[in-house]
C-alpha cells in the first residue's frame, strides 16, 4: 500500500488565519479605538474644567468689579486644590489683575494649556468686565488620555483575541476533530476490505456525516466491483491457463509472425517442426524459411491474404531431414495489433502427408499410361500448369520436346500391334534411360507422341540441345521383336519454351508440336527448336 503523504491540518491554517485577522483587526481597529478614546478623555478633561469654571464665574466676576483681592484669593485657592490645575488668573476693570500658581511663574502661559472664560458685570449681565484664566497641567491631561486610550486598546486586543479562540476551539470541536477522525480512519482502511467509517451520532445530519455516507457507499461499491474484477480475473486466468494448454498441446502448428517474417510466437507444434528442420543458415530471420521447403510460395500465399483480407490456404512440403516428403495444409491471415496499429501474420498448419500419398497414388494410377507406366496425357498437363506457375513464381524455364516415332505405323501394319506394344514398351524403357532428373516430367500423350519436360531449363541451353541429341541418339538402335524379327524407329522432336513461345501449357504444347512437324518435313530422325515469339 502507498504511504499517505504528510497531512497539512487545516485545523492549524484555520488558528493561523484567524490569529492574523485578530491581529490586523487589533492593529485597525484598536489604532481607531485609541484616538477616538484618548480625544475623548480630553473632551471629557476640558467639560471638567468648564464646568469648574462655572461654578467660580460668578464670584470671579464679583472680584474683578470691585477689584476685591481677598474674593479672588478665595477662589484661586479652591480652584488649586484640584490636581489637574497649575495657576488661576481673574483680570478686570480699573487695571485690576490677581494671578496665583502652583509653580513660580514668571512667563506667559502656554495657550494649549490655558482656559479662558468672559466675566459680566453683576449689574449689567451683557457687559463684559474681565476674564478668568485657569492654566491646566496639559502634560497630566495628556497622559491620563494616553492610559485610558491605552487600555481601551487593550481590551480591544484582548476580546478579539478571545473571540478568535473560542472560534478556533468551535472549529475543532465541530469540524477539525471530526474532519481529522475522518481522513485517519479513510487513509487507513485498505481498498476492497469491508472496512467503514464510523459515523458520530451528533454528526449524521451534518456535512462531516454527509461525506463519511458518501465515503462508505462508495467504499461498498468498489468492494463490490473488485469482488467481481477478482472473480473476472480468476476466471480469465483459468480460461486463459485453459487456452494455453489447448494452444501448446495442439497437434496443428500455430504460429504469429511478424510482416517480415520474424517469430512472435509459436506452439510446440512449430517450434518442434523447426528443430527437426535443423538449425537456421546464417542470420536469416524469415521463420517460414526454417518450416517450408519452398518459403517463395508460402509468402505468394501470405500476400494473396493480405491484398485480400481472406484467409488463404495452400498445401506446402515442410523441410525435413528425415529423408521422405512431408507435407502441410497452411491457412494464412494477416491480422493488426489495435494498440500499436502493426499488422502480423497469422498461420495454421497441420500435416497431411497421409492424404497428399493417398492422393498422388490415386493421381499415379488415375494418371499413368497402362502400356508403358509413363504420365498419361491427364498427368501431364497437371504437371505442366505446375510447372510453369512454380517458374513463373520463381523465374525460372520450362524447355518442352516433343516427339513422334518414325516409322511406327508401319511396324503396326507389318507386324501388328502386340509388335507395335512391345515398341512402344521398349522406347518409354529407353527415355527412362536419357532423362537426367526424376522431377522432369516423362509422359506417353498417346499413340506413338511423347513428351519430355524439362523444368529450370531454356530451350537454348546447351543441356536442351544434349538431351534431344541423346534422344535421338538412343532410338537408332533396333528394336527386337518377338521370333527374332526387329524394328527400326527413328523420332522426330520439337522443343519449346517457356516463356520464351508461351505463357500456357496449351500454347506451349501447340508450339512444340509445330516444331515437331517441321522437323518431319525437314526429312525425319532430327530435332526443330522453335522460333521465339520475340
Amino acid at each position: 500500500m502507498k504511504p499517505a503523504p504528510p497531512l497539512i491540518s487545516l485545523e492549524r491554517k484555520l488558528i493561523a488565519a484567524l490569529g492574523f485577522a485578530a491581529l490586523l483587526f487589533s492593529l485597525i481597529a484598536g489604532g481607531a479605538d485609541y484616538l477616538h478614546t484618548y480625544r475623548n478623555e480630553l473632551d471629557r478633561s476640558r467639560a471638567s474644567f468648564d464646568n469648574l469654571a462655572a461654578t467660580v464665574q460668578s464670584s470671579a466676576a464679583i472680584a474683578a468689579f470691585v477689584g476685591n483681592a481677598t474674593i479672588a484669593d478665595d477662589i484661586a485657592e479652591g480652584l488649586l486644590k484640584n490636581q489637574e490645575i497649575l495657576g488661576v488668573q481673574i483680570q478686570g476693570g480699573r487695571n485690576f489683575s490677581f494671578r496665583q500658581a502652583k509653580i513660580v511663574d514668571t512667563e506667559e502661559w502656554p495657550e494649549h494649556a490655558t482656559l479662558s472664560y468672559p466675566l459680566y458685570s453683576p449689574t449689567l449681565l451683557d457687559e463684559n468686565i474681565g476674564q478668568l484664566s485657569i492654566l491646566t497641567d496639559a502634560r497630566l491631561l495628556e497622559a491620563r488620555a494616553r492610559a485610558a486610550a491605552f487600555n481601551q486598546l487593550l481590551f480591544l486586543i484582548g476580546q478579539t483575541l478571545l473571540l478568535a479562540a473560542i472560534l478556533a476551539f468551535t472549529y475543532r470541536q465541530l469540524v477539525g476533530r471530526p474532519l481529522l477522525r475522518l481522513t485517519q480512519t479513510l487513509v487507513a482502511i485498505e481498498p476492497g476490505s469491508d472496512q467503514r467509517i464510523p459515523i458520530a451520532d451528533n454528526d449524521r445530519d451534518n456535512e462531516i456525516g454527509h461525506v463519511a455516507s458518501s465515503v462508505n457507499h462508495y467504499l461498498e461499491i468498489s468492494e463490490r466491483a473488485l469482488m467481481i474484477e477478482r472473480e473476472l480475473l480468476a476466471r480469465v486466468q483459468k480460461l486463459e491457463s485453459h487456452y494455453r494448454r489447448i494452444f501448446e498441446s495442439a497437434k496443428v502448428g500455430i504460429m504469429v509472425l511478424e510482416m517480415d517474417g520474424s517469430l512472435i510466437n509459436c506452439n510446440t507444434a512449430v517450434s518442434n517442426r523447426a528443430e527437426q528442420a535443423g538449425p537456421p543458415s546464417g542470420e536469416d530471420s524469415d521463420y517460414l524459411a526454417r518450416i517450408f521447403k519452398q518459403p517463395a510460395k508460402a509468402w505468394t500465399l501470405i500476400e494473396q491474404a493480405r491484398s485480400s483480407g481472406l484467409v488463404v490456404n495452400g498445401d506446402l512440403e515442410l523441410l525435413n531431414n528425415e529423408g521422405e516428403s512431408r507435407w502441410a495444409h497452411c491457412l494464412f491471415s494477416i491480422g493488426r495489433f489495435p494498440e500499436e496499429d502493426q499488422h502480423y501474420i497469422e498461420a495454421v498448419f497441420y500435416d497431411v502427408t497421409s492424404r497428399r500419398m493417398r492422393e498422388e497414388k490415386a493421381l499415379r494410377s488415375a494418371e499413368r499410361d497402362v502400356l508403358t507406366d509413363l504420365i498419361n496425357r491427364r498427368g501431364a498437363l497437371a504437371y505442366l500448369e505446375q510447372a510453369l506457375v512454380d517458374a513463373r513464381l520463381e523465374g525460372k524455364g520450362v524447355t518442352l520436346f516433343f516427339f513422334d516415332l518414325d516409322g511406327f505405323k508401319s511396324i503396326n501394319d507389318t507386324y501388328g500391334h502386340a509388335a507395335g506394344d512391345i515398341v512402344l514398351v521398349e522406347v518409354a524403357r529407353r527415355l527412362r534411360g536419357v532423362r537426367k532428373r526424376s522431377s522432369d516430367l516423362l509422359a506417353r500423350l498417346g499413340g506413338d507422341e511423347f513428351v519430355l519436360a524439362a523444368y529450370g531449363m531454356h530451350k537454348t541451353d546447351d543441356g536442351a540441345h544434349q538431351l534431344a541429341q541423346a534422344l535421338l541418339t538412343t532410338m537408332q538402335t533396333p528394336i527386337a521383336l518377338d521370333q527374332g524379327q526387329t524394328a527400326c524407329i527413328g523420332v522426330s522432336i520439337g522443343i519449346a519454351g517457356y516463356p520464351e513461345n508461351a505463357d500456357n501449357v496449351a500454347a506451349l504444347l501447340e508450339t512444340a508440336d509445330q516444331a515437331m512437324y517441321s522437323a518431319k518435313k525437314r526429312g525425319k530422325n532430327r530435332y526443330q527448336v522453335a522460333a521465339s515469339k520475340m
